[in-house]
């Protein structure tokens, strides 16, 4: 059930807030109160963030909400960081929508990653007119399933044209499950619950001194290849090891959630 303007238009969310703080930030425009997670040893872990833009639905008696974060270019959400605690961003807003003290609304559904710099198309005179219809940088993450009408009241078959999702031309459902930005609701109510005890996790390593310098390393790629500060740091890789993670696919994370691995 579509609620909104959702056949004239992209979806029934709209621009609300933006560069909205959560925690202790000084120089937000508005600020959604305290976001605190409870270590098990009843020590007390306030996070702090800012959020670029939050647009929020009123669908019936319920409002929700949608994050997006600006990215100079095209990024999408990694499933395999993510299980490993190295892509927590969106999960970490989505949370802080739902949890912070001062926020009106709770349901915090999904949340994008929206590049702002883009190259400009090319074509020949002819041709102007079928790359004028093409938008190549859609907005990536993740999202509840439930509302893709309310996203995109247009994908009513085929591909999203601003987000990454799918419609299924058969029974109206969302396909390509393990390629695009949606999640079943109880799959999105998992990565959440996942990402919370994870960022509980990675907290309490660094409170009792686990900083062991191990770059992590997923096939080829690591931090070292783009660090700042290679002159400097302590790691050789031909002394030191890396901290070699497993490369996941989306299934492959949500089945590892699913079962209790993570």
């Amino acid at each position: 059930m579509c609620f909104g303007d959702c056949a004239n238009g992209t979806g029934g969310f709209n621009p609300t807030l933006s560069e909205a703080g959560f925690g202790r930030v000084k120089d937000s425009q508005d600020t959604l109160g305290k976001y605190e997670l409870a270590f098990s040893d009843n020590r007390v872990l306030s996070l702090d963030g800012k959020i670029d833009r939050l647009d929020i639905g009123n669908f019936g008696e319920e409002k929700a909400a949608i994050v997006f974060d600006y990215k100079r270019r095209d990024t999408s959400f990694s499933f395999s960081k993510f299980y490993h605690g190295l892509n927590m961003q969106l999960p970490i807003y989505i949370l802080a929508v739902r949890n912070a003290s001062k926020a009106e609304v709770k349901n915090a559904v999904g949340a994008f990653y929206m590049p702002v710099e883009i190259n400009t198309p090319t074509a020949t005179l002819d041709k102007l007119s079928d790359k004028a219809d093409i938008f190549e940088y859609k907005a990536k993450g993740i999202f509840n399933g439930e509302f893709f009408q309310q996203l995109d009241g247009t994908a009513t078959s085929g591909w999203s044209k601003f987000y990454s999702f799918r419609v299924s031309s058969k029974d109206g459902q969302y396909g390509n499950y393990s390629a695009s930005s949606v999640l079943k609701p109880d799959d999105f109510e998992s990565l959440l619950r996942f990402a919370e005890s994870k960022i509980i996790e990675i907290a309490e390593e660094f409170a009792s001194g686990k900083i062991d310098v191990r770059p992590y390393r997923i096939n080829t790629q690591s931090p070292c290849s783009y660090c700042k500060y290679q002159s400097v740091c302590r790691f050789d890789w031909q002394i030191n090891d890396y901290n070699f993670l497993e490369s996941l696919k989306k299934p492959q994370v949500l089945e590892k959630m699913g079962t209790g691995n993570g």
